[in-house]
């Protein structure tokens, strides 16, 4: 498991202080019955006489020794007192099998990298620090493949420009100090390309500083809620049921208990009848009612007729008889 972890030693801070804007980094770290602590660190980015000059007035450090030089940087062996709180500390951290990486500072306390085989490892080298009332503030925890480097955070290089650039220029402060657009334009990127690529950066910094228990129990915790999600979609959308080709099973299958069945059945096939009928009569009516009104227009146009025949015939008399009178009245005369 990967460790980093701000530290609030002192050691070296003396000889920091003399040379301002310093920059340590150790790289090993040893012990040995006749020395309590060694340390074998570069230095750079800073003035080295007054660094050395402080070496030699610092209370941690019993010794030390420019072992070789490199452009701006000089790397040293240091010993410390045996009586810092350090030399404690580090014989917890191989109690607990811990294994040196890297530490650094410029002053302010120290960030190491370290490894442990487990949580409760870190936690015994934890409590070790606070028995000498040193700090432990954790940086980042993740169990991950490693190479030893404790670099391993699988950045691009741009990602980590642009995740630098935004802390310097105060975008992650509250409130902002400026905008995406403007991070882009100080990149020579667009907006939209600085908030793609911060956030991938971002996304890569969680998942490799976040433990994996974390991460599993989140993404089951996804997972069965998306499924959750999925099920009930899937109800709401489904169409209805159709009834199953054997009507017969199906009601045999989904017939009431036995002392019900007769009374189920009686009940059912009474509904079925009284609707019967009542349709039955309403046709009967409905029929009847036609059939009256026909017979009644064929009533009324038989009546009509025979008027139509009775008038005809008495104009039909009344004709007769006047022709017949009208000769008799011209013989008498």
């Amino acid at each position: 498991m990967f460790v980093q972890f701000h530290l609030d030693s002192q050691a070296l801070s003396t000889a920091l202080e003399h040379a301002p804007g310093m920059n340590v980094a150790v790289q090993h770290v040893h012990a040995s019955s006749s020395i309590p602590l060694r340390s074998v660190f570069w230095a750079s980015e800073g003035e080295f006489e007054p660094f050395e000059t402080g070496l030699g007035v610092d209370d941690t450090v019993t010794g030390s020794r420019l072992i070789a030089e490199n452009g701006d940087e000089r790397l040293y062996r240091v010993h410390y007192a045996a009586d810092q709180p350090d030399v404690d500390i580090y014989e917890a951290a191989i109690d607990a099998d811990g294994v040196f990486l890297k530490g650094e500072t410029d002053g302010d306390g120290w960030t190491v990298k370290m490894l442990f085989p487990s949580r409760d490892a870190f936690n015994e080298f934890r409590e070790a620090c606070a028995e000498v009332d040193l700090t432990v503030d954790v940086d980042s925890i993740y169990s991950k493949p490693f190479s030893g480097s404790g670099d391993e955070i699988a950045l691009t290089d741009p990602q980590r420009d642009l995740l630098t650039r935004a802390v310097q220029v105060g975008y992650f402060d509250i409130p902002r100090e400026t905008t995406l657009q403007e991070l882009g334009q100080q990149m020579n990127i667009s907006g939209q390309a600085a908030s793609e690529r911060l956030r991938r950066g971002m996304e890569t910094l969680i998942r490799e500083t976040v433990t994996e228990e974390t991460l599993a129990e989140e993404e089951n915790s996804n997972t069965q809620a998306a499924g959750a999600r999925i099920r009930e979609s899937w109800t709401r959308t489904l169409p209805p049921q159709r009834p199953t080709s054997y009507p017969l099973l199906a009601r045999v299958a989904t017939a009431p208990a036995p002392s019900t069945v007769s009374r189920c059945s009686a009940s059912r096939w009474t509904r079925r009848r009284d609707a019967r009928t009542t349709t039955r009569t309403a046709t009967s009516s409905r029929y009847g009612s036609r059939a009256a009104s026909s017979s009644i227009r064929v009533t009324r146009a038989t009546t009509r007729s025979r008027t139509t025949t009775r008038r005809a015939g008495r104009a039909s008399a009344s004709t007769s008889q006047r022709c017949s009178v009208a000769p008799a009245r011209r013989s008498s005369r």
